[in-house]
This record gives C-alpha cells, structure tokens and sequence, in this order.
C-alpha cells in the first residue's frame, strides 16, 4: 500500500488574483468523501491556504508506477482541483506582495520545504510558502470569502487522467498531446497572474490549445469566427461570449493600432472580471473533453 501525503495548496477565486489589499479566504470541503482526501485549511498573506491529506501518494503520482517528485504530484492535484471547480484557482505557489511592506525582517525567497517522510514511508508535508509575510506589520484589507466544495471521485478521477497524459514528458508527443499539455501549462500558470489582464491571457491561450487539439496538422487553425464557433461548440459557451473574449485579448497582446483599438478596450474593460470567468470555464471545460 503506498503511503500517504500532504500537499498545501493556495486558492483564489477567479476575477480577484489577491493581493494584500484584497485577500481571498475559500472555504473548502470535500463531498463523498471516501476518507482518500481530506482537507484543512487557513488563511494566508493573500490567499487562503488548503493542506490536502491524501491516503495514498500514487493518486497523485508519487511513487510507482508515474515516480513523479512531490513538485510535480503538487501540480497535478492544483490542476485537478481547478478543473473540478470552475470559480477557484489552485496553485502551490502564494502570490509575490503587491504593495510595499512597512519593514522587511530578512530578505524575501520562495523557500520549498522537502517533504518529510516517515518511518512508514508515508510523505509527511509537502509545502511552498513564501517568507516575505515573515516580519511585516500588515495594514487593513479587504477580504473575499468564498465556500468551495469538491467532489473526491472527480478530483481523482482528473488526476488519474492527468497522469495518464503524462504532462511532464514532452518527448515523441503527438501534435494533439503537446497542444493539450501546452494547454494545461497555461491553466496552470492562470493561478500565478497578479492582474485579470494577465490571467485572461494565459486563460485564452488554454482555450486556443485545447480547442485545436485535434485541428489535423494538414489545416490552418481556426481563428476569427471559425475559432468561436469551435470554442462555443466544445466549451458549451455561447459563440458571442468566445468573441467577446478573443476581442478583448487580442487588443491586450498586441499594440493598439488606432483609436478603434482602444475605443473597443475600453468598452471591454469594464466586462473583465465576467471575461475571464467565462474563458475559466472555457478553457476547463475545452481541457476536460480533451483528456
């Protein structure tokens, strides 16, 4: 029987990336639960954090037969849990301060702790925290609270999936493999954007791979209103919604080019939060029927 492990997790909600003035608490819950996960959690510098308890290592691919490292097995069960959820973000990596401290005990570095293993061989911990909230008198924040519950069947059940695509080996991939784990990595990545802009583009850029996954290598990818109707098919998102966003991201990645351009960021703008929890679910959805 493998052994057990913890992975601490972050969690923001989709349209507030956290940061100190406006911090997020999840409240977070397992359904079904069939004792293979458990879940405590606190609240952190920006965002609350979620200590997952896991019975067995090997659902999340530590040990035999996947040998992923407890960084990897880490992302894995982020992945998992934000696809599970379509409000929440996970990630193993707190948000860098966004406004300056009133003092700095001793310099700030991400520091990963190892996992401490026991005598048993059961993981202990398994954690990525970030020492600047070492040593600092906070000011006031805001604080959005969220409640969040995951079904344990369909948390395992997509980290089962994820292991089998084998994200973390990119060697002799089929072209419909890489764009999903391209896909996959950007979703990832989601969770570590400091802005919506940020996050809406590297959300888009899940949506766009996982929606030409399985464009044959002899065709054009779709784009303009080809792509919207691909997305809206796949994603179940009206096709307005996917044009909305495909507009809005365009004029985000390159230079406005006229006032046209900028006029039609700055209708948009105000839509943004909206914008990027429907490229969330996209692109959750568009990645769920790829894997």
């Amino acid at each position: 029987m493998s052994g057990s492990i913890t992975v601490e997790l972050t969690a923001a909600v989709v349209g507030n990336p956290a940061s100190q003035q406006c911090r997020t608490a999840v409240e977070l819950a397992i359904r079904d639960s069939s004792g293979r996960i458990a879940v405590s959690s606190r609240e952190g510098d920006a965002r609350s954090l979620h200590a997952f308890q896991l019975a067995h290592a090997t659902d999340i691919g530590v040990g035999p037969p996947c040998q992923l490292t407890p960084e990897q097995a880490g992302r894995i069960l982020a992945l998992a849990c934000s696809l599970t959820d379509f409000d929440v973000l996970f990630s193993s990596l707190q948000p860098i301060r966004t406004n300056p401290p009133e003092f700095v005990a001793r310099p700030s570095t991400p520091v990963v702790r190892a996992p401490e293993v026991t005598d048993t061989g059961a993981v202990r911990s398994l954690a990525v925290e970030d020492v600047l909230s070492i040593g600092l008198r906070e000011t006031a924040a805001v604080v959005i609270r969220s409640s969040v519950v995951l079904n344990e069947a369909e948390v395992l059940n997509l980290a089962a999936k994820l292991l089998a695509l084998r994200p973390f080996d990119r060697r002799s991939r089929t072209r419909r493999d890489a764009n999903v784990i391209d896909a996959l990595d950007a979703y990832g990545r989601a969770a570590d954007a400091t802005d919506l802009s940020a996050c809406l583009q590297v959300l888009y850029v899940a949506l766009e791979k996982a929606v030409n996954a399985e464009v044959p290598s002899s065709h054009r990818d779709p784009t303009g209103p080809s792509f919207d109707a691909a997305a809206a098919k796949l994603t179940g998102l009206a096709p307005t919604r996917v044009e909305r966003a495909r507009q809005l991201n365009d004029r985000l990645k390159h230079r406005r080019r006229n006032s046209s351009d900028t006029a039609k960021v700055g209708a948009l703008m105000p839509a943004l939060p909206e914008i990027v929890r429907d490229i969330k679910l996209g692109a959750g959805r568009a990645i769920k029927g790829r894997l």
